[in-house]
């Protein structure tokens, strides 16, 4: 990597914006569905609601969650934004304890240290 590289990935610039403001928005609605899911399995629970339908932003959830997917991050910044992302959607992945090989042994250390390091989280 050349130290031109570096410094890119460390300034600030507006790349990421696009990505950041996705990480927002997909954090915003999985409280919502979460939240759904909460009242639902409880009215389920107490025979209230047998038959509860999936939240009905359920597709803009799953579409939300490709477009994080397919972009790239380009900066520091969105690397941020997508790791406090996961971490939030799948804090289990950053578990060393939970990996299954030496390959996810590998990516939950980085996920980890990702973390740790972005966040300034330990996990």
């Amino acid at each position: 990597m050349a130290e031109s590289d570096v410094v890119t990935l460390v300034q600030p610039d507006k790349r990421d914006a696009p990505l950041i403001a996705q990480c927002v928005a997909f954090d915003d609605l999985d409280d919502q569905i979460l939240e759904h899911n909460v009242v639902r399995a409880d009215e389920a629970g107490r025979g209230l609601n047998k038959h509860a339908q999936p939240h009905e932003r359920q597709g803009e959830y799953d579409g939300l969650l490709i477009q994080l997917c397919q972009r790239r991050a380009h900066t520091l910044a969105g690397i941020a934004a997508r790791t406090r992302t996961l971490l939030r959607y799948a804090p289990e992945r950053f578990a060393l304890q939970q990996a299954d090989g030496y390959d996810e042994l590998m990516i939950s250390a980085l996920l980890r240290d990702l973390a740790s390091v972005l966040g300034g989280r330990d996990v």
